[in-house]
């Protein structure tokens, strides 16, 4: 048994102070204690770490890293802010290996297209131990950003004749257990039918714009109440921070305007965003849609704070867009040898 204090917990309905959280052997949430004494304001502990793990296949993996799995739980390990581990809803691992290697100009007009003509060459080069070892070494880097379950996918080539949310659409039953990728050239009549379907936009903002292919109409997709969910895709950006500041800031550029992407009772974007896209990452992934509830997975990251007068909102939008007072407890390029992977 694990036990960590802390002064918020994010939860369903918003954020629970000065908690002690235990989580069990299967690395679910075991109980929330309220006033548990959690301590002053900004002390944490060093040994606070991410009780996440990576599933390729997007599955839960419940797991807990072993060097955050004490044999005594007792003195509890102190953090600041306990918030859920982001999803990663669209992945491709090997893409990582061609990461900063396709930046150079051709002089005959790069596009997606010239780039994806080299991804396919780096397809061709693989064999099985070779992804194996990209995917291992990529899903340790993301998991130490803050990714807590990752969905793989294949490379696929179609000619579909039509555009492809018409052809789907025309195709297939979509409904709320389907998420579309990228959707950047999506028209408005085609975003309406989405909503409408109930489905759910991943949007990979750091590999679309890389790859120069455009950017979703997030603001005409939230005016909806479109779930929504985010994707590293090619990997040339690990922190699921960087898509979603980036989310928010293409809006910023395009309209003139600031602090667009928030919600109901929460002008905060950073926070705002993060649920929002925890909800449809889990949604995407077909993992339990709670936050912060006895029984769910301990997908958690423990977030300290230097600022003692900032809000729980306050810290999750300096976690986003500046990081001055906020990090990652433990946070590096690689994750440890004790980091738990699971594939299925």
């Amino acid at each position: 048994m694990q036990t960590l204090r802390a002064r918020w917990l994010m939860t369903e309905s918003g954020w629970l102070p000065d908690v002690t959280v235990s989580i069990d052997d299967a690395g679910a949430i075991a109980a929330i204690e309220s006033g548990a004494g959690s301590g002053a304001p900004g002390a944490t502990g060093t040994n606070a770490v991410a009780t996440s793990a990576v599933a390729a296949n997007g599955a839960a993996t419940n797991a807990v890293p072993t060097s955050a799995c004490p044999a005594n739980a007792t003195p509890a390990a102190q953090v600041d802010l306990l918030i859920p581990a982001m999803p990663n809803a669209h992945c491709h691992a090997f893409q990582h290996r061609i990461a900063g290697l396709t930046e150079r100009a051709s002089g005959t007009g790069d596009s997606f297209w010239t780039w994806r003509e080299r991804m396919y060459e780096a397809i061709d080069a693989l064999d099985a131990a070779a992804l194996e070892t990209a995917a291992t070494t990529l899903y340790r880097r993301i998991a130490a950003f803050g990714y807590g379950a990752v969905a793989e996918v294949e490379a696929a080539r179609a000619h579909l004749g039509t555009t492809p949310i018409d052809w789907l659409c025309a195709n297939a039953p979509v409904d709320a257990h389907w998420t579309l990728v990228h959707a950047t050239h999506a028209t408005g009549a085609e975003l309406e039918r989405l909503a409408a379907l109930d489905a759910t936009v991943c949007v990979c903002t750091t590999t679309e714009a890389n790859l120069g292919d455009s950017q979703f109409d997030l603001q005409r997709w939230s005016a909806l109440g479109g779930s929504l969910s985010i994707g590293s895709d090619s990997n040339v950006g690990l922190d699921p921070r960087e898509e979603l500041r980036w989310l928010e800031y293409q809006g910023r550029l395009a309209r003139r305007e600031r602090s667009l992407l928030v919600s109901a009772g929460n002008p905060h974007p950073g926070s705002a965003l993060w649920r929002r896209a925890v909800a449809g990452g889990r949604r995407s992934l077909g993992l339990p849609a709670g936050i912060g509830a006895v029984g769910a997975p301990a997908q958690l990251l423990a977030i300290a704070c230097e600022d003692s007068a900032m809000s729980a909102d306050e810290a999750l939008d300096d976690l986003v867009f500046a990081q001055r007072a906020t990090r990652l407890h433990g946070a590096s390029a690689s994750a440890s040898a004790n980091e738990r992977i699971e594939r299925n």
